[in-house]
């Protein structure tokens, strides 16, 4: 056992002396008694008085240490590593988290306040920007935060709070004023939506239309040109009034029902202008482009060319 001990102290020694002055400072050879390890610590302890970080030689590594005592405020930040560029102020333990992509909200902090979405933090770096702008906006998770603002209609963020969804939905409730509805992406979005089956929102902006017999007036304005070569736009409303404005090109395909044209199901061979829901826009076109279900899911499309917009025609 004495032997054994004695290997012990004797490895220890050896292994201390072999570190004194290996150029890697290191906390316990950082005393006077073994010459501030061997001087590899004395540039250390002239930039970081006071600094007891358990690796001193970690800190200024380029990494941010967040353990061990090495970002403090007398180890400056882990040597700066622990600063978050641009946002002097924000004190986080991973700054490498700050503007990744990734909202750190409150949710994701297992419902503390998050130190990331903060002012001093950039609101995550942008990550949180919606958050950190609307702070009373109820979103519960990262990825909801992320959609005000996104280019697509949220309702249940059409509120005040939530900054209206950055305007997001301004396109669409000009479109449907009256549609009350927490799934506005399914409005007009080729497949009917039961939800929005109703008159506000034009019967899910069209997806749930039936046409009997295959005959059905567009629900679109067409391009009419009148006997003095003017050019008006105008539905099949209008064109009912007045059974003569059924010979103008193309009317009497594009509003069947109100022409009493039902014996044949055709496309409209008009050019008229629909409302796309996936831009969202005003567009102006005709049937012929139409050869899939992807390019007819604007709202009113499938009862206006029932033959191109298979499967609901032919």
């Amino acid at each position: 056992m004495k032997f054994s001990l004695l290997i012990g102290i004797i490895t220890t020694s050896l292994t201390v002396v072999a570190d004194v002055g290996d150029g890697t400072c290191e906390k316990r050879l950082n005393n006077e008694e073994n010459n501030w390890d061997g001087g590899d610590c004395t540039e250390f302890n002239e930039e970081y008085p006071g600094c007891k970080a358990r690796d001193p030689w970690r800190v200024g590594d380029g990494y941010c240490n967040n353990w061990g005592g090495h970002n403090s405020k007398k180890c400056k930040k882990d040597g700066g590593d622990c600063i978050v560029d641009g946002y002097p102020k924000c004190d986080v333990p991973k700054p490498d988290w700050i503007g990744d992509g990734v909202c750190q909200s409150t949710h994701m902090n297992y419902g503390k306040k998050s130190q990331y979405n903060s002012k001093e933090c950039g609101w995550d770096g942008g990550d949180c920007f919606v958050p950190g702008t609307y702070p009373n906006c109820p979103v519960e998770l990262p990825r909801d935060a992320r959609k005000v603002g996104d280019g697509h209609c949220d309702t249940d963020l059409y509120i005040k709070k939530c900054g209206f969804d950055e305007k997001d939905c301004d396109p669409f409730y000009n479109r449907f004023p009256d549609c009350k509805t927490d799934r506005a992406r399914s409005v007009g979005n080729g497949e009917c939506d039961v939800n929005n089956n109703n008159t506000g929102c034009e019967w899910d902006g069209g997806d749930c239309l039936s046409a009997p017999n295959g005959c059905a007036d567009s629900p679109f304005k067409a391009q009419i040109e009148k006997n003095d070569g003017s050019i008006i736009w105008r539905d099949c409303s209008w064109v009912k009034r007045k059974k003569g404005r059924c010979n103008f090109a193309g009317i009497s395909s594009h509003c069947p029902e109100a022409c009493d044209e039902c014996d044949d199901e055709l496309d409209s061979t008009a050019t008229f202008k629909f409302w796309d829901t996936w831009y969202p826009k005003w567009g102006i076109d005709d049937c012929v482009g139409y050869k899939s279900s992807f390019n007819c899911r604007a709202p009113g499309m499938r009862q206006t060319c029932p033959i191109a917009c298979f499967p609901w025609g032919k």
